[in-house]
């Protein structure tokens, strides 16, 4: 009769919407884990960018050499009275200390170019992954 015959178009009706909600429900899952998969990357591309910012920062503010003090000035600085005393007592004149030519001295010359070229491929390859994986998520 047509009652059954509609009850059974129901009935199948009904079983293709609990497959259909089954398979929503698993979707929903599988995004879900998609999505706390994106955001702990994310985060960790984030904290890497941030590090390595900072310790670009750090580096090129240090990046510079620093002036040393000529050889005349260091050879003041070692000479105790003593010393003194005994080159007075050598010579009716005050001792030269300033015989050596005074040269410019480096204290500090920085050899951080190489690390500071490194780390910046580095955060340009963070910065080309992290809006890659926006991207990809955008596009789910």
């Amino acid at each position: 009769t047509e009652a059954a015959r509609l009850a059974t178009k129901i009935q199948a009706h009904e079983d293709r919407m609990r497959l259909l909600e089954a398979d929503q429900a698993a979707a929903k899952a599988a995004r879900s884990e998609e999505m706390e998969a994106y955001l702990a990357m994310k985060q960790n591309y984030t904290e890497s960018l941030e590090a390595i910012s900072s310790a670009l920062s750090v580096l090129k503010s240090q990046n510079y050499e620093r002036a040393g003090e000529g050889p005349s000035v260091l050879l003041q600085k070692g000479l105790n009275a003593k010393t003194m005393q005994v080159l007075r007592s050598a010579t009716t004149e005050e001792p030269d200390l300033d015989f050596a030519p005074e040269l410019p001295v480096t204290a500090y010359a920085p050899k951080s170019g190489k690390v500071i070229e490194l780390l910046e491929k580095l955060l340009d390859s963070f910065r080309a992954k992290s809006e890659e994986l926006d991207k990809e998520e955008a596009a789910r």
